[in-house]
């Protein structure tokens, strides 16, 4: 952490934070009907002004650059470069990433919830729009994070909007009927 803290001061603000750095993680999944069994056709994680894409290949039944929990074609794990908000699909790549400034907190881990309560819909069925934050040092302060509506985030403790709408980058995704 120290050797990284000192490169970032060197950088000259390559490092600093901002407000409202929404990152996203997209799965494309499919139910194949032969197996009876979704399975993961593409995931794109977010790595700072860009996404990692990670698809499926040839005959492979997922992507095979990524790292699954337990089993492939089990959960894909998913490495998050801690205080950058960068997502990358293994801790070798997490750690390199950013020119080196982004690196990875060994055997950290979280589960995230998934399903029907997460399901964002579609530019036409929208059925999740905007959000409170569930962390509870943030509930209450009244901020919203909007996923269809042409609305800058300002962050859960930002004051000024500093990421573009979401709207546009669920369309670039597929979330069109």
């Amino acid at each position: 952490m120290g050797t990284n803290h000192t490169l970032c001061s060197a950088a000259g603000g390559l490092c600093a934070g901002h407000s409202g750095d929404s990152e996203a993680i997209a799965l494309e999944i499919y139910f194949n009907e032969i197996t009876q069994h979704w399975v993961l056709h593409k995931a794109s994680y977010s790595v700072h002004t860009g996404y990692g894409t990670y698809v499926r290949t040839g005959g492979s039944q997922y992507p095979t650059s990524l790292s699954y929990d337990g089993k492939v074609g089990g959960r894909p794990q998913v490495f998050v470069a801690f205080g950058k908000h960068a997502n990358y699909a293994s801790q070798a790549q997490c750690d390199g990433g950013q020119m080196g400034f982004d690196n990875c907190l060994p055997n950290a881990s979280r589960v995230l919830a998934t399903g029907a309560q997460r399901n964002l819909g579609s530019i036409t069925v929208k059925q999740i729009d905007c959000v409170y934050s569930s962390n509870p040092l943030y509930v209450g302060l009244g901020r919203q994070e909007c996923y269809w509506q042409d609305i800058d985030f300002s962050g859960w403790i930002g004051t000024e909007p500093d990421s573009d709408p979401h709207r546009d980058r669920l369309i670039a995704f597929g979330f069109v009927p």
